[in-house]
């Protein structure tokens, strides 16, 4: 297959193609301390230390903004008084960047603190305050509460983006993603393709050998599509037995890819109870530019549906490639047809 064109915007952070794997809060926290005193950098980490946490130290404000987004802490320990940029400032940034704004942030701060500057400190968006000098069962209590405060929020932001049966993107994030990757291709005018591919007479297998194998079926899918994609392509579950695949590249690259998956599903069988069953699929490919000057989402989508439509008629387990003459043949939507 072509090697796929490579991005030339500036660097960003790539976006996963399926949601990470949750996990439960366990015994290691990673708490990010900035504070401008040495000493107080040394304590707390040696205090974390002997209660199963790991710890991060930054002595000025502008470190301590480079190590959250990099190290992505569970939790933030901030000085309110710094010299140069202040704890109320890099709270602030820390709130207003993607990568961070989640992270809770507990401000320390001297008995002198004032009411005024509590409120200041919570309206930025800090989850807690714990003044100097602090009582170590209460700091660590305070830690660990966020902690799974964190958890449970990271845990609700990606079910409502997750499909619960296949752990993959739901249609919700899909076309939140697929609008966005569209801006950025018209901006930088790079090739996106977008892939919608069926599962070949799935509702045989529920009726032949119920609903919990076709449950394996799409998990099956799942697993094995992820496998297939780079870190950057987007993988959703789009409903029903219908996935779809939105990746950087030309149509040579949206077809290539398509191929790939179409060969790894047919040569991967299935375990069911009682046997193993063999698996197609049938794909539709559509590419901007080429297909969609306009750069349209849902235009994107109809265009790749089209081609999925006439890969079914015309055989199943085939990649087409969108062109306009299939405009003609597009009738009723595949899911009306027989499985």
């Amino acid at each position: 297959m072509p090697k796929r064109q490579a991005r030339t915007q500036p660097q960003e952070t790539p976006k996963p193609s399926t949601p990470p794997q949750l996990e439960r809060v366990t015994a290691t926290v990673r708490v990010l301390i900035i504070d401008d005193e040495p000493n107080v950098i040394q304590s707390l980490s040696d205090i974390l230390k002997t209660h199963d946490m790991d710890s991060l130290g930054a002595l000025y404000g502008e470190e301590g903004i480079r190590l959250a987004m990099e190290e992505s802490p569970d939790v933030i320990l901030l000085d309110s008084r710094m010299p140069g940029i202040s704890g109320f400032d890099v709270c602030t940034i820390l709130k207003e960047e993607e990568r961070t704004t989640h992270i809770p942030i507990i401000f320390l701060t001297g008995r002198d603190i004032t009411e005024e500057n509590i409120i200041r400190g919570l309206e930025l968006g800090a989850y807690d305050y714990i003044t100097k000098p602090y009582r170590v069962a209460e700091l660590l209590s305070r830690i660990r509460v966020m902690a799974r405060i964190k958890f449970a929020e990271q845990r609700a932001r990606e079910l409502s983006v997750t499909d619960e049966l296949t752990g993959l993107y739901n249609r919700r994030f899909l076309l939140q993603r697929l609008e966005e990757e569209l801006s950025r291709a018209r901006r930088y005018r790079l090739p996106l393709s977008c892939i919608m591919l069926d599962l070949d007479y799935f509702k045989r297998v529920n009726d032949d050998h119920g609903h919990q194998a076709g449950d394996q079926v799409l998990r099956h899918v799942a697993e094995v599509l992820r496998r297939e994609c780079r870190k950057e392509d987007i993988l959703a579950r789009y409903g029903g037995e219908e996935f779809t695949v939105v990746i950087s590249g030309d149509e040579q690259d949206g077809r290539g890819a398509s191929e790939r998956f179409r060969h790894r599903l047919e040569t991967s069988p299935v375990a069911i109870e009682g046997g193993t069953l063999t698996i197609t699929a049938s794909f539709g490919v559509a590419c901007y530019p080429n297909h969609l000057p306009e750069g349209d989402m849902n235009a994107f989508l109809h265009l790749a549906d089209i081609a999925l439509y006439h890969a079914k008629r015309t055989g199943r387990n085939r990649v087409v490639t969108y062109t306009p003459d299939l405009e003609a043949e597009k009738g009723p939507s595949p899911q009306t047809e027989a499985q």
